[in-house]
């Protein structure tokens, strides 16, 4: 990654850190979301949030679209 797309080392930790910021973000506004909507659609929208994210990372040419693949990972996992 740090080569190929020409990340630095504080770059790096953003890869990381935008999927945990996200995850811990929005992880108990996705409980009661599942609560409201019921487990089996929550679990189906962060399971397609958490597929689309995996695309974008694999597709991604920039470091603007790794992050964003990593914060729709994020979301996705607050859900599944």
């Amino acid at each position: 990654i740090e080569t190929e797309l020409a990340f630095s080392g504080a770059g790096l930790v953003w890869v990381v850190n935008s999927y945990l910021l996200t995850l811990m973000a929005l992880i108990l506004c996705a409980g009661r979301l599942s609560d409201m909507w019921g487990f089996r659609r929550a679990y189906t929208v962060g399971l397609i949030f958490f597929g689309l994210g995996s695309i974008l990372c694999g597709l991604s040419f920039s470091k603007a679209f790794l992050i964003a693949g990593r914060v729709a990972q994020g979301i996705g996992a607050a859900f599944t």
